[in-house]
């Protein structure tokens, strides 16, 4: 936000709610890759975190790393709703 500011030390007001807006925009997308995972959890279990891994990887490979970070974002959320491994 700091990079906004002006000369007079505040940020113009077209410029805070652009910020406001892109924080929305984020956090609609985190809610919506939230869901995504525990829609994936319930329909394939413990399988799905395997499942997201190697949509991340193709998706790496076609370059496109927009969904490929996405994937694995929604890796991450499978790993922790899958709990801690049992030894």
């Amino acid at each position: 936000m700091y990079r906004h500011l002006t000369v007079w030390g505040h940020a113009g007001r077209r410029d805070l709610e652009r910020d406001g807006r892109a924080q929305e925009d984020h956090a609609m997308q985190e809610s919506d890759i939230h869901v995504h995972a525990r829609e994936l959890w319930k329909a394939r279990g413990p399988k799905a975190i395997a499942e997201a891994a190697h949509k991340a990887a193709e998706f790496e490979k076609n370059s496109d790393r927009e969904q490929a970070d996405r994937w694995r974002r929604i890796e991450a959320i499978l790993m922790q709703m899958r709990g801690p491994r049992q030894a």
